[in-house]
């Protein structure tokens, strides 16, 4: 049962599960953003947020000795971070505040998008774990794009799940701005282009999906290609991307990149603190990011088991639900 057809048959029931669906969420958005903005100013810039204190007072004046063209992260973060820093000031916390808004942000994003796909319980199991995850909490204490380039592409993903659901031009052309404006902030978007065409897939009018899916990339691409040409293929060109090609390796790099993403282990080499098992853990981070990274299993596993299990216990006995539990 679809949640639109669960609230057309239980108003009461489904009115009452959305409440407890939106209580959960805006719960959760303020532990994330109370996560993520704790000790924006505690650490100085890094090397990479150096860079981003560079290009931002730079923006169109660059030094000699470093060019965007040797910049893995596009213009358009810059120019936006440069108006944000007008607004708030010149620290190192301001600075970091527009990643920590965009990685809160994140949160619901996410939250209604799985809610969307799966119901209410499931909506409630991915907000859990974008706002508990230690790997998403580091991105944004960082001066960098990732934590905005996730909300816009987590925007993106909900466009692409209604548009091959709709079968609609209209969908479409929204998911073909929006990703346009992913592409525009990180070329690292290119990869993640690639790994849609698995919605085409699973599409009800798969020959349609695929005519849409075609003709929307190929926009985007024609409308992204004046900036690859002008940034991103100098770049590469440049030296900029060396470290991509230095670290790939085709066999172990996709299980590398996912086991970088569990709990407590796998992260890149600058991200180590976050492991428990660094033996410099204590000295590279905050004590309450390490207490969240090692809670972090036993709240998944609450959020994972326990919730769905309530929903199976009330199923019995919720007779004005017909028999079925919230969705």
């Amino acid at each position: 049962m679809t949640v639109r057809e669960f609230a057309i048959r239980n108003p009461q029931s489904a009115i009452a599960g959305y409440r407890w669906f939106l209580a959960a969420v805006a719960v959760l958005t303020v532990i994330g953003a109370a996560v993520r903005f704790t000790g924006l100013g505690t650490r100085d810039f890094w090397f990479d947020e150096s860079c981003t204190f560079i290009y931002v007072h730079h923006l169109f004046d660059w030094p000699e000795e470093s060019s965007l063209l040797v910049e893995s992260t596009n213009l358009p973060y810059y120019v936006a971070l440069r108006g944000w820093v007008a607004l708030l000031g010149d620290s190192e916390a301001a600075y970091r505040s527009m990643s920590a808004l965009a990685a809160t942000l994140v949160i619901p994003v996410l939250g209604f998008f799985a809610r969307r796909m799966g119901g209410y319980v499931a909506g409630i199991v991915c907000a859990a774990i974008v706002t508990f995850h230690p790997l998403h909490i580091h991105y944004a204490h960082e001066a960098r794009a990732y934590a905005l380039w996730t909300l816009v592409l987590s925007i993106a993903l909900w466009l692409l799940y209604e548009a091959t659901r709709r079968a609609s031009w209209r969908w479409w052309l929204a998911y073909g701005l929006v990703l346009l404006g992913c592409l525009h902030l990180h070329y690292f978007t290119l990869y993640w282009v690639a790994a849609t065409v698995v919605c085409v897939w699973v599409a009800d009018d798969r020959r349609r999906v695929l005519r849409q899916w075609l003709v929307t990339n190929v926009a985007v691409g024609v409308g992204f290609l004046p900036y690859f040409l002008a940034a991103v293929w100098s770049a590469a060109r440049g030296g900029g991307s060396a470290w991509i090609a230095q670290s790939w390796e085709p066999v172990g790099a996709i299980p590398r990149t996912l086991w970088a993403f569990m709990p407590a282990g796998g992260y890149p080499a600058h991200l180590h603190g976050l492991s428990i098992s660094s033996p410099d853990t204590i000295s590279t981070q905050p004590g309450w990011l390490i207490a969240v990274t090692r809670a972090f299993p036993a709240i998944i596993v609450l959020f994972v088991f326990l919730l769905p299990a309530l929903r199976m216990m009330r199923r019995p006995t919720s007779e004005s639900s017909g028999g079925y539990g919230w969705p």
